[in-house]
């Protein structure tokens, strides 16, 4: 259970990641391909924007007194919020009739 469950967190966090590389506005790809998914601990990954070449991914993504907002980290992580809590529910019952049976 718990190999099945770190493997549906990371395949979370890859698919927020891939739709963020879709959403993102793009100039010169930078910003773009800054965008990861990264292991922090067994459960818990991050998806990130911005790196040392691009650095302004929050600026694009909630906007200044300059440029309107465009966001594309949380459009693409709401667009899989409910196939998280989803598979979560999923996990619990799975692991809840395991210890059951």
């Amino acid at each position: 259970m718990r190999a099945k469950s770190g493997r549906f967190v990371q395949q979370i966090a890859e698919d927020i990641a891939d739709l963020a590389r879709e959403l993102v506005p793009v100039d010169t790809g930078a910003l773009q391909a800054s965008i990861e998914a990264t292991k922090v601990e067994a459960y818990h990954w991050e998806v990130t924007a911005g790196d040392e070449a691009a650095d302004y991914a929050t600026y694009v993504e909630h906007g200044t007194t300059r440029m309107a907002a465009q966001p594309f980290l949380t459009p693409a992580a709401d667009a899989h919020k409910e196939r998280y809590f989803r598979g979560v529910a999923q996990l619990v019952n799975e692991s809840a009739q395991e210890a059951s049976g």
